[in-house]
């Protein structure tokens, strides 16, 4: 186990090191290096009204969304030094690398929310309308762009959105507010509260739905599909028939979050 800071918020790992975000719900905001054994070599405190949040990275940098600070920082990676602040990102959430962009989803939970898209050769920043509370971003091998819209928690409901060259190109609307979506092969996979729903790539229709018990985040490993749920349980199925799901529990029952595979 590691001894993470106050209010864990994000993991990843490389070759070498496993990052930390830490929201600071309860005390400080900070992000964490540690040695893949566990041993905490960094610790850099990003200071009060930033909330650190999502995680990714590249050969150089860090990338951290900061949800009240409304901006990314971009750090160095070994030294966890601040490189630049990205501002002029309305509630920034999770963070997906595709060639030379960085993209960012958005907590905004206004009809016009819209996801980001950063330049990072140049810095420029640039924003694709997209809907209420563009939280959750994934990307294919050839740039399809889906995002899960989660909606308002009031009246807006969630919707799954496929971008290509920056215009949207499907859309396909749900009763319930969303979660997560992960894209591969000719599937995208959206999750909600009690369910995780099995989408064509091509034109979003629903191809099944699967029932299982809070699903809070999905990801691949070789050729199984893991879903992780908030009650401390896993699941996993082959790519090839998705929606035959084997239940996992957890010996200690944890509720999990975020997961990074690798």
């Amino acid at each position: 186990l590691l001894l993470a800071g106050d209010g864990p918020s994000d993991i990843i790992v490389n070759d070498s090191n496993i990052f930390i975000s830490n929201s600071g719900y309860g005390g400080e905001a900070s992000i964490q290096k540690f040695s893949l054994d566990g041993n905490l070599l960094l610790e850099k405190v990003t200071g009060e009204n930033t909330s650190p949040g999502y995680l990714e990275f590249d050969d150089e940098n860090i990338y951290m969304s900061l949800w009240l600070d409304n901006s990314v920082a971009v750090m160095e990676k070994e030294s966890l030094s601040l490189v630049k602040t990205i501002t002029g990102i309305k509630a920034p959430q999770e963070l997906v690398l595709y060639e030379n962009y960085l993209y960012v989803g958005s907590s905004d939970i206004s009809a016009s929310g819209s996801i980001y898209k950063i330049d990072l050769e140049t810095w420029a920043l640039s924003s694709i309308e997209v809907g209420s509370n563009p939280s959750y971003i994934d990307i294919s091998d050839n740039n399809e762009i889906f995002v899960s819209c989660v909606g308002d928690y009031d009246s807006i409901k969630g919707k799954v959105v496929k971008i290509v060259e920056e215009s949207v190109v499907d859309r396909v609307n749900f009763n319930s507010y969303l979660g997560k979506v992960k894209c591969f092969d000719e599937y995208v996979i959206v999750l909600d509260a009690m369910n995780a729903y099995l989408l064509s790539s091509d034109d979003l229709s629903i191809i099944d739905t699967i029932n299982m018990s809070s699903p809070s985040d999905v990801d691949l490993m070789n050729d199984k599909v893991i879903f992780s749920t908030h009650v401390g349980k896993m699941y996993v199925s082959d790519k090839t028939s998705v929606t035959e799901v084997t239940e996992f529990g957890s010996e200690y029952g944890f509720k999990t979050i975020e997961m990074f595979i690798k």
